[in-house]
């Protein structure tokens, strides 16, 4: 087999494959897009392999034989399923905010010869794919279908999408991690062992095949083989994996860790994100308790929030007993309250209020430093754009010099509706009516919003610098559109050599050339200069999910960091095993 590949960024690459096993109906999307979420804020690009729901191939099969259909329409109508959990799954990413896309099996590129239902793969080009990932974060394709020498459909082999992640991850150069039900392989069958069975943290491909017990399927074992492709075999956000394909077989060092507890969550606010918070734990972790919901009046009917949770005391909410406060109140006293009370007693809290941690966050820090917790944050600037995330970890290694683009969804909105027209009034109410500004936009509207995450963002690239100097001008009814070209607010921080701190915000003309020419409405992206180049970072910039999912994402990181110890080993290939607490 050959394979042809073209170049598309430095970003690394992972192919993360899901089966049905971890996507078996439309319900477990959230989870698996919380997965994708996961390795695209720690910096790479993600292909997402994905099967069929689960039991539609055996449907479809069932339907060809009744049909008497021949083995090529057969392979057509099966194919259908892997392209429509694709599509799927393309589809709330984008309403996650994260940059996606969905590709047929003909632009995966695995072409393949012979029987129509078991064809052996002959060549990879990779061209289309890697474009794809040029533009878009995560690239979203069908397992288990290849192309034929006809150009129709042909299937890999039942578990085909396991040979189609390991053929990609090959051609691409990229790390594979096929995604299961379990944490990895194990000697007996964990479900019936229970803490008897003992999980391999390594195995010989060769091993591989002889205990995987059809967990992997066998050609892809042989696949990986022939290229020296190590596979690792894990669960969805789990840092655990067995690494198939290297040199010696081991068992875990430590017994089976036990099932952890139900973990004990409070939600400090009931507004777009709280309600969409709510609804995304319970989606991605029904086995967590909601304890209880800090509102300000208990009988408003919230969306995916029980009313029987709610309370308007902070100190009803803290004698919950909870294990991590998530903080998404709009006031920012009452969010400084509730944050030192927590944080006093040794709970982790995780916030998305810029305005609370540009004005307190040094003393929270301090203050959970002492109590042995944690405060995280990462969810304040950027929404689903993980741009706090990537200048903390490109500060550990290189110099930045700035950060600049669009970091405030309002008003891209209230733009793109100036570009077509509409007046400044319209486009503004327009805004709240899609749930993108409150009732009082002059938060957003004076760019007040930009400069806050700005300088949480000098804060977070040049530690330890003086206060920066600000210019600010507002976007607001004289931020039109020229010609075919929407205006932006755009913002930008920069360091000089003197380690003097400037930012600049003001309403620009969107350029050809600049990294958000393609960013619509509320989608963003900044870019990050440095020493050793520059990082493009995009995603939605508001809603209610694109904000829960990045606190969720900041919750699985505090898990991370408590299970860090010798009776619980991150795995050394995590995405965010070390410095979460930056």
């Amino acid at each position: 087999m050959t394979a042809s590949t073209t170049g598309a960024g430095s970003a690394p690459i992972i192919v993360l494959k899901f089966g049905s096993s971890v996507l078996p109906s439309p319900d477990a999307l959230p989870r698996c897009a919380c997965e994708i979420y996961r390795w695209t804020r720690a910096g790479f690009r993600v292909v997402a392999v994905v099967s069929a729901y689960q039991r539609v191939t055996d449907r479809l099969l069932h339907r060809a034989a009744r049909r008497r259909l021949d083995a090529q329409a057969t392979a057509t109508l099966v194919a259908a399923g892997e392209a429509r959990s694709a599509a799927d799954l393309a589809a709330y990413l984008d309403i996650a905010g994260v940059r996606s896309t969905s590709l047929t099996a003909r632009q995966t590129g695995i072409a393949a010869e012979g029987p129509p239902l078991e064809s052996v793969p002959t060549s990879i080009d990779t061209a289309a794919l890697l474009a794809a990932l040029g533009a878009h974060d995560a690239a979203i394709v069908p397992g288990y279908v290849a192309t034929g020498r006809s150009g129709r459909e042909s299937l890999l082999g039942r578990g085909g999408s396991d040979l189609s992640a390991v053929l990609l991850a090959g051609a691409l150069g990229a790390r594979c991690r096929l995604l299961k039900d379990v944490d990895g392989v194990y000697d007996l069958d964990p479900a019936r062992a229970g803490a008897s069975a003992r999980r391999f943290t390594a195995l010989r491909h060769r091993d591989a095949l002889a205990v995987s017990n059809r967990l992997i399927q066998d050609r892809a074992i042989v696949a990986a083989e022939q290229t020296q492709l190590v596979i690792e075999i894990g669960a969805l956000l789990s840092d655990r994996a067995t690494r198939v394909g290297a040199t010696r077989t081991d068992y875990d060092a430590f017994p089976r860790a036990p099932h952890d507890a139900p973990r004990r969550v409070a939600l400090a606010g009931g507004g777009a994100v709280g309600s969409a918070l709510a609804r995304l734990i319970h989606a991605v972790h029904p086995e967590w308790t909601l304890t209880a919901v800090l509102v300000r009046r208990t009988r408003r009917r919230r969306h995916g929030i029980d009313a029987r949770r709610c309370v308007t005391d902070p100190a009803a909410l803290l004698a919950t007993n909870p294990q991590v406060i998530i903080e998404a109140l709009s006031e920012p006293g009452a969010a400084r309250d509730l944050a030192a009370l927590a944080l006093a007693r040794g709970i982790p809290v995780v916030t998305a209020n810029k305005a609370l941690l540009r004005a307190h966050g040094r003393a929270l820090d301090a203050l959970a430093a002492a109590a042995g917790t944690s405060i995280l944050g990462r969810a304040a600037v950027g929404g689903a754009a993980p741009v706090l995330e990537r200048v903390q970890a490109i500060v550990r290694e290189h110099a930045i010099d700035s950060v600049e683009g669009l970091l405030n969804g309002t008003t891209g909105f209230i733009g793109d509706r100036l570009a077509d027209g509409h007046s400044f009034t319209q486009a503004l109410r327009d805004a709240r009516l899609a749930g993108l500004a409150e009732e009082s936009a002059e938060e957003d509207l004076s760019g007040r919003d930009v400069v806050r995450k700005l300088e949480l963002v000098a804060r977070a690239a040049w530690p330890g610098s003086a206060p920066p100097i600000i210019s600010c001008r507002p976007f607001d009814s004289g931020s039109r559109a020229y010609g075919a070209a929407p205006r932006r607010l755009v913002g930008k921080v920069s360091c000089d050599a003197e380690g003097c701190v400037r930012i600049h915000v003001a309403p620009a003309e969107v350029g050809a050339d600049d990294a958000w020419a393609s960013c619509s409405a509320e989608w963003g992206a900044v870019r990050i200069v440095h020493r050793e180049g520059e990082t493009v970072v995009r995603g939605r910039l508001a809603g209610g999910l694109p904000t829960a999912l990045s606190l969720l994402a900041d919750v699985h990181d505090l898990t991370r960091l408590e299970t860090c110890d010798a009776t619980n080993p991150i795995d050394e290939h995590a995405p965010c095993a070390a410095e979460v607490r930056a």
